[in-house]
């Protein structure tokens, strides 16, 4: 058996040359909450502990979110649900924990992350 290119198939593919794009779509491809924990983490640097992050990402004490998890619903605490929603990330490859700080797998993905963040 032999590799066998399709050139023309090849050429209709959207490859983007700019990694920071690439990273930034596949970021935009997160829920919202995700993407809003991700950019949080942006702020901050490549890497933090739980602790801290937690601290940004506290708007008011005792704000419950609601989220589903296999057809049920249920209410978690809002530092909670952004914990789950940077498991995603990480699911995706986007971001690995190291003991208690979630840490960018690489600078570019960080990059990519603090572009999507408005600049109003």
């Amino acid at each position: 058996k032999t590799w066998k290119w399709d050139i023309e198939s090849i050429k209709r593919k959207e490859i983007h040359d700019d990694v920071g794009l690439l990273m930034s779509n596949k970021i935009l491809q997160l829920p919202a909450e995700c993407q809003h924990a991700m950019k949080l983490l942006a702020c901050v640097g490549s890497s933090c502990d739980e602790t801290t992050l937690s601290m940004f990402m506290r708007r008011e004490k005792g704000t419950k979110v609601k989220t589903s998890a296999k057809r049920a619903r249920r209410s978690v605490d809002e530092n909670e649900y952004h914990f789950l929603m940077l498991k995603l990330a990480i699911d995706e490859g986007l971001l690995k924990k190291e003991g208690s700080s979630y840490v960018f797998v690489h600078d570019q993905i960080q990059n990519a992350a603090y572009s999507l963040i408005p600049e109003d």
